[in-house]
């Protein structure tokens, strides 16, 4: 139900009293797996980005990367995740707490794809090892290169 609320109307008029009375459910059953909507939401972008973001595993770690980073674009702003992303942004700026859990929770899964992807062409011997440094760790795949260069782009000659 919370899926049809934010297509249809956004989650700024998502409510957990409109998802429990939509639903058919108990508002303390559902205020019992979620205190507010932020991490119902959060739940909801965490289960689409689970379908949609997994290890491509052609076995060419430019092309799995372009192709993490591309689904990573699409599950943002061509899926019902989208609604939950901008809303779970757009409340982590007045809470710190949803903030740290948010930044936290949206990034574990694109960096357990990114290092597979590396990890795997670094064992099977099909590209040097790539250092990356500390502030760059939570850096978005398609800078994890070791040119540093976005992908898709050529270096001119």
């Amino acid at each position: 139900m919370a899926t049809n609320i934010l297509l249809n109307e956004g989650y700024s008029r998502l409510t957990m009293e409109r998802v429990a009375s939509e639903s058919g459910v108990a508002k303390t059953t559902l205020y019992r797996h979620w205190r507010t909507k932020a991490p119902l939401c959060m739940d909801l972008y965490l289960d689409v980005a689970g379908r949609e973001l997994i290890d491509p595993n052609p076995g060419d770690v430019a092309n799995d990367l372009k192709r993490t980073a591309e689904t990573v674009v699409r599950l943002q702003t061509r899926t019902v995740a989208r609604l939950a992303f901008i809303g779970l942004l757009a409340e982590a700026q007045i809470k710190p707490e949803t903030r740290t859990a948010f930044l936290a929770e949206f990034a574990q899964r694109r960096r357990k794809v990114t290092r597979l992807i590396v990890t795997r062409a670094i064992e099977q011997g099909r590209s040097a090892p790539i250092r990356i440094s500390p502030s760059r760790r939570s850096a978005p795949p398609s800078i994890l290169l070791s040119s540093g260069r976005p992908l898709g782009r050529r270096r001119s000659t």
